[in-house]
């Protein structure tokens, strides 16, 4: 892949100590050129190990269409994709109590405006809305156990209507009993649905949409949603792993006399396969309070959002979004793009770094004084 018109960060075994003045110039390796505001171009060279960090983490691609976010819900026991331009109505993953049951629900819609108060369903003709919701303490096996209890109180009809559209589909790597079917009657709102048991958890999702028409655009999104829904292993998420990040010092950099020095903090974060995400999001999140009583200061804004990060042929991959640009001045900058830099490249898989704000990868219009 070409450099030119990518921002490209690569990161020497040991960071020399190197101090660029004036425009805070982003030094983190050999410099083939450097402008006064940041590196265009860099070498590719051996990427470092500090601190003892001797774990060879191995980074995978991320395999997530372009545009879509992750929601994980640890105590609902799930994580699925949705589209990064959907609205997120409700993302609370507290299980709420409901009787002698736990719920929770996550609900996303095309547009922030979709749902019409007073209109059919609540939604308007161009509108949909798309929920994942859970109950738990379900004691039952499958969903046919669920439908056949009494205690369930389903009326007579519906217990035959759902029993009729049972199928056996894979979910999240299982293959589980599922009730399908349509979300409404309605002659104008459309929708669908699937209802399942799993781990005694109830889950149901759903898709309504205000025409036939809109459902029609949206339920491509709805199933790519489905095929990447997976189940969280609750116990493997008590494994740890230990990663490092780098953040500014005010007491053994006082005044910021280099904008390049960053300093290593150790931090445990459950163990997962999407390692560089992890570990970024950790980041933008910056120190802890007894961190910062140590003097650490985050490098990052904390509104900043990870659209996409890949990780292709020993180049990572990052896309932004714009707030990664927020307060970004020479030194702030410089600051920024070392603690990406060296926190990334801890792991042996990642011998450079290209970085884009909301898609644009060309170096000369973002990350700019």
């Amino acid at each position: 892949m070409k450099n030119k018109g990518f921002a490209t960060i690569a990161i020497l075994g040991i960071i020399l100590g190197a101090l660029i003045i004036g425009g805070g110039a982003y030094y983190l390796g050999t410099k083939k050129e450097v402008k006064d505001n940041g590196i265009k171009e860099v070498s590719s060279v051996e990427s470092q190990k500090e601190n003892n960090n001797e774990e060879v983490i191995n980074i995978k691609e991320d395999t997530k269409k372009e545009g879509m976010k992750t929601q994980v819900n640890v105590n609902a026991g799930y994580q699925i994709d949705y589209p990064s331009d959907w609205y997120v109505k409700s993302s609370d993953t507290k299980i709420q109590s409901n009787g002698n049951y736990g719920y929770n629900s996550f609900v996303i819609q095309n547009t922030k405006d979709a749902v019409l108060p007073g209109s059919d369903f609540g939604l308007k003709t161009d509108g949909s809305y798309i929920n994942i919701s859970v109950d738990t303490n379900m004691n039952y096996a499958n969903y046919e156990e669920f439908i056949k209890d009494p205690k369930t109180n389903l009326p007579e009809s519906m217990k035959v209507q759902r029993l009729a559209n049972l199928e056996m589909i894979n979910i999240g790597g299982k293959t589980l009993q599922v009730f399908t079917g349509l979300k409404t009657s309605s002659s104008t709102i459309k929708g669908k649905l699937y209802n399942f048991i799993y781990n005694n958890k109830q889950y149901s999702l759903s898709i309504i949409s205000g025409s036939e028409t809109q459902f029609n655009k949206d339920k491509k999104v709805f199933e790519d949603m489905i095929s990447s829904f997976k189940f969280i292993n609750q116990e493997k998420l008590n494994e740890e792993m230990e990663i490092i990040l780098y953040f500014g010092n005010s007491i053994k950099n006082p005044q910021s006399y280099d904008c390049n020095l960053v300093y290593p903090v150790k931090r445990k974060i459950p163990k997962t396969q999407a390692v560089a995400r992890a570990t970024l999001e950790e980041l933008i999140k910056g120190p802890t309070k007894e961190e910062e009583k140590l003097g650490y200061y985050g490098t990052m804004p904390k509104e900043t959002k990870i659209n996409s990060i890949n990780i292709k042929d020993g180049i990572l991959f990052i896309d932004f979004s714009k707030e990664i640009e927020n307060n970004f001045a020479s030194c702030s900058g410089s600051y920024r793009l070392t603690s990406i830099g060296k926190t990334m490249t801890q792991f042996s898989s990642v011998k450079d770094i290209k970085l884009a704000v909301n898609g644009n990868w060309n170096m000369d219009e973002i990350l700019q004084p």
